[in-house]
């Protein structure tokens, strides 16, 4: 609330209500300690108050498991007064650091001097010690603004504007903080608030503290890398996941399991089982897309091979949690990502990761499998290049006039010299076709797909599994290039 009233991107009329709440409070007695506070089941809140205390059952449903109970309700309550209702849980209130004479001066300065000014650095400075992205950083320094709206743009223009981010980078960040509970989050800022709660850097290095305390620290990631995992819809924040990725020891669902710790080490104690079952179908996914999306030396798929074999001990530990709901008997999707993640083929891929030199690409022929490119060329009778073309044609779901450029290094005039090479050795077929990014084909049958998948040569679909959400590789690249050409000189390649 404090934080949230100092924020230059609360606007006014919010910022006015909080002022006057904050009056309020400061000179009422709930600003001095002796405060319990519980859960009471009563039909309507309700106030009671006696020469000797008072009690408040709340319009305020608490956090608790089980079905929705709407006569369950928050209560607060000093001194001696009567209670109503049947109370279920009763504790003291932490004093924390909330006086009546610090809730004075917070009014006292807000009246004074408005809002605190919007502080670039101060977000910059926050991102540089969390490792969270910009946009998560800024949601924190305002106090967490809109994080239960479902809204698109939960934030509005004018805030994101001042932000400076976009509702889709808001959106992500927001997930960030879904799991966060409400208790979580006052417990989180009363203890990251300075004692000049005006001042945007003290503010940001309290919430730093406060964050690594709690959450730890995570690894930073490219934002294209935050942009691209988004786009794959994965149940865990996509901050979250490519942190686990880059880091895997700092994530405790992969390093920390009922009866295992690290490289499966005996721990004394056991700890509750947790449903693992969104992180291992976003591994299934987002394993494949590192490996075959980013070039060698990229801080999120440098360290594949650990992450599997985390992963694969998580899922040998008999205290592992994966929730599974079948329909008709049919294997759900959590299911496959366990046989995917346990597969010859995802072993192959996270073996391959850390083989590449820095900024090369495995969609290279030249780099992931070069003797098999320069077989190629020799038998089509063209250049290395048009060898090399042909490869990515013939096994790669995705090979845009881009992705070719940029897996390749090449301009667009010897791009199109290799595709001139196979079009007259008549191997491919020049067409135009909706959302295919490319001007040349293989010949045969057009399979269309729904985004974010792309539109794609019918032959090549049977080198893929297509039950999976976002269809990727499920073996190494070079394993797929040697495939494919495997078919085609058995003379079952495309017609």
């Amino acid at each position: 609330m404090i934080v949230r009233a100092f924020s230059a991107a609360t606007p006014p009329a919010r910022r006015d209500a909080l002022r006057a709440l904050l009056t309020t409070w400061s000179g009422s007695r709930l600003a001095h300690p002796g405060l319990r506070r519980g859960v009471v089941k009563i039909e309507t809140p309700v106030a009671v108050a006696s020469p000797t205390g008072a009690f408040f059952a709340l319009a305020l449903t608490p956090e608790y498991p089980g079905l929705y109970d709407g006569w369950r309700r928050r209560f607060i309550e000093y001194g001696e007064a009567p209670r109503t209702g049947e109370i279920l849980d009763v504790s003291p209130l932490p004093e924390g650091r909330v006086t009546p004479g610090r809730l004075a001066a917070v009014v006292a300065r807000l009246r004074a001097h408005g809002p605190a000014p919007w502080d670039p650095a101060a977000v910059d400075h926050l991102t540089e010690r969390t490792g969270l992205d910009r946009a998560a950083a800024c949601l924190l320094l305002a106090g967490l603004p809109g994080v239960d709206s479902s809204a698109r743009d939960f934030l509005g223009e004018e805030t994101r504007a001042l932000m400076g981010v976009t509702a889709k980078e808001a959106a992500r960040a927001r997930d960030e903080f879904e799991e966060i509970t409400e208790s979580d989050r006052r417990d989180f800022y009363e203890a990251a608030i300075p004692d000049e709660p005006w001042d945007q850097q003290a503010l940001a290095d309290g919430l730093a503290t406060a964050w690594i305390a709690r959450y730890g620290r995570r690894v930073p990631v490219p934002d294209e890398a935050m942009t691209a995992v988004s786009a794959l819809s994965p149940r865990t924040p996509a901050g979250r996941l490519l942190s686990a990725l880059a880091a895997p020891e700092l994530c405790d669902d992969l390093t920390t399991g009922a009866d295992t710790g690290p490289a499966g080490a005996p721990r004394p104690e056991r700890i509750a089982p947790r449903d693992l079952g969104p992180l291992i179908e976003d591994l299934a996914t987002v394993l494949p897309w590192a490996y075959a999306h980013l070039p060698g030396g990229h801080p999120v798929r440098a360290r594949l091979a650990e992450v599997l074999a985390l992963a694969r001990l998580r899922l040998a530990d008999p205290g592992l949690s994966l929730k599974v709901e079948r329909d008709w008997g049919e294997e759900t999707w959590v299911e496959e990502a366990v046989d995917l993640l346990r597969s010859d083929g995802y072993g192959e891929m996270a073996a391959r990761a850390g083989l590449l030199g820095d900024g090369e690409w495995e969609a290279d022929p030249r780099v992931s499998t070069p003797g098999l490119a320069e077989i190629v060329a020799g038998t089509l009778g063209v250049g290395l290049d048009a060898g090399v073309l042909y490869l990515q044609l013939l096994a790669l779901l995705e090979p845009t006039d881009r992705h070719v450029r940029t897996w390749n290094a090449w301009t667009p005039a010897r791009h199109q010299k290799a595709v001139a090479e196979l079009l007259e050795r008549g191997v491919v077929m020049a067409a135009k076709r909706e959302r295919a990014g490319r001007g040349v084909f293989l010949p045969g049958g057009w399979t269309k797909a729904k985004a974010p998948n792309l539109p794609v040569e019918t032959w090549k679909l049977a080198l893929y599994p297509l039950d999976t959400p976002r269809w990727l590789p499920s073996r190494s690249l070079p394993g797929l290039f040697a495939q494919a050409w495997d078919l085609v000189t058995r003379g079952e390649g495309p017609a």
